[in-house]
């Protein structure tokens, strides 16, 4: 994963998957949104079909459907990772992982997909994530015959691992829905592996900045946190996604500061960590030159690449991040 870091060199961890290539700032910013919505998704009602079912997913449909769209970058990439690729036919606009995705149609955004163009591509099923930012188009969608499939998912790991089983029972393929959801357990596993073994340094995930926005500690990038034996300074803020003043967070003194935080173009790249936080030099994280943003989107998804972005987050947690020669 290429980790953005403060001496404006690229740190590599050198995880088992390559990762994909750095996103455009104004893709970002759409993915950050729907991050948000889908990351705190038990807060809104469902929307879609299938009033009928229970558990994470609502709406009914085939079998095994071979026409797929998918409205939310984490249920495409969960799409792809059980193999799935295949018999998507549309994703939205902010969808950009794997990389097969890039010449996929494009149906417009979470928030707004464009239902002339999602019926057009004549689906079996279409997956998105419960919101009433989106529930207009949804209903329109199911209006034409289309099946909708609401995946629910809080934004914990837990639930995020339901979403997965869910997404693969809905498109009828649940063993490798277990699969996946093994193989995400053992990343998390080794993630956790030198957890109580060594210091547990004080992180700060900056999620957003106007206003500022941190990981709490019922968030899936709070627990991370703490399942790779850190401290998170949102710890005592309530709720998973808190805001907090800038004082506050300068005052919890992090050793570790990642920033997934969107801003413009002028405010991206490498060099973007030393003008958003070279000001603060006492910082420790600062002094000590363990910034880190993510150009891939690894840890601002709750999708299949968690495991992933654990064993990065641990890599940051033991060295720093220069874990390359490991």
């Amino acid at each position: 994963m290429k980790l953005y870091h403060r001496d404006f060199s690229c740190r590599h961890l050198n995880l088992a998957r390559a990762l994909g290539a750095c996103l455009a700032t104004a893709a970002k910013a759409s993915i950050f949104a729907a991050f948000l919505v889908t990351a705190t998704a038990a807060a809104v009602a469902p929307v879609g079909a299938g009033e009928a079912e229970t558990g994470p997913v609502k709406g009914g449909g085939p079998a095994r459907p071979v026409r797929l769209v998918s409205l939310v970058p984490a249920l495409t990439e969960t799409l792809f990772a059980l193999g799935a690729g295949p018999r998507v036919v549309g994703v939205s606009d902010a969808c950009d992982h794997p990389p097969a995705v890039e010449d996929l149609p494009r149906v417009g955004t979470f928030l707004s997909p464009v239902v002339e163009v999602v019926i057009k591509l004549a689906p079996d099923l279409v997956l998105t994530s419960p919101s009433p930012g989106n529930e207009v188009a949804v209903r329109a969608i199911e209006r034409a015959g289309i099946t909708v499939a609401v995946v629910d998912n809080e934004g914990s790991i837990e639930a995020s691992k339901r979403a997965f089983t869910a997404v693969a029972k809905a498109v009828g393929m649940e063993e490798a829905g277990r699969s996946l959801v093994d193989r995400i357990e053992g990343e998390l596993r080794e993630a956790a592996a030198d957890a109580g073994h060594g210091p547990s340094p004080k992180i700060a995930v900056v999620v957003g900045r106007e206003p500022l926005v941190l990981a709490g500690s019922g968030s899936y990038l709070g627990q991370m946190v703490e399942l790779v034996g850190a401290t998170n300074v949102a710890a005592g803020l309530e709720g998973r996604w808190p805001r907090a003043s800038l004082e506050y967070l300068l005052s919890s003194r992090p050793q570790i500061l990642v920033d997934l935080s969107m801003g413009s173009e002028a405010d991206s790249g490498p060099d973007a960590l030393e003008r958003r936080w070279g000001r603060f030099s006492d910082l420790p994280a600062v002094a000590a030159g363990r910034l880190y943003q993510d150009p891939s989107s690894l840890f601002l998804r709750p999708g299949p690449r968690l495991g992933e972005a654990a064993l990065a987050l641990a890599a940051m947690v033991r060295d720093g991040g220069e874990a390359a020669s490991r």
